[in-house]
């Protein structure tokens, strides 16, 4: 596992904080895996998509460490024909902790601090550098309770300013 601080100076926080709040999505998954006790695993994550390859790079660079690469950029796959091309960083835990934990938000603050609270609830079950178990072996049932409500705000939390679609 690594094991490293991320140091980010005040214009790193800063800069982060306000592509997080604007272009940043923080949010829990559960994702079907049949090698699961219980039928899936718990994915925590932030996902940064842009239309400029730039800044995606730049928040891989601030989540990248001595080696350690904090996550993925791939190609947005629009819908839309008329949609210019998009960008999408994608974190890994491990990096998402050591960062999250160092910056405020303002409009998903309350997202950062439930995917802190996940990603520590979690730890003690991570497989290998993954700081949440692979499957549901050995959770107490109070552990997956609770992420499951964590899951329920986040989903409401993430649904805020949408706007309905009228066909």
């Amino acid at each position: 596992m690594v094991d490293f601080n991320f140091n980010l100076t005040e214009r790193e926080k800063g800069w982060l904080e306000g592509i997080i709040d604007g272009e940043g999505y923080l949010a829990f998954l559960l994702n079907k895996n049949k090698k699961s006790k219980n039928g899936y695993v718990w994915v925590i994550y932030l996902s940064v998509t842009n239309t400029n390859l730039k800044i995606c790079e730049k928040v891989l660079q601030i989540f990248s460490h001595e080696g350690y690469k904090g996550g993925n950029i791939t190609n947005k796959n629009m819908k839309n024909p008329k949609h210019k091309k998009a960008y999408c960083f994608m974190s890994r835990q491990f990096a998402l902790e050591k960062i999250l934990s160092q910056i405020k938000l303002v409009s998903k603050e309350r997202q950062r601090e439930l995917v802190l609270k996940g990603l520590e609830m979690l730890k003690e079950f991570r497989n290998g550098e993954h700081w949440m178990a692979r499957d549901g072996n050995g959770r107490p049932k109070e552990i997956e309770n609770e992420m499951l409500k964590m899951y329920e705000e986040m989903k409401i939390l993430n649904k805020r300013g949408r706007r309905p679609t009228f066909s």
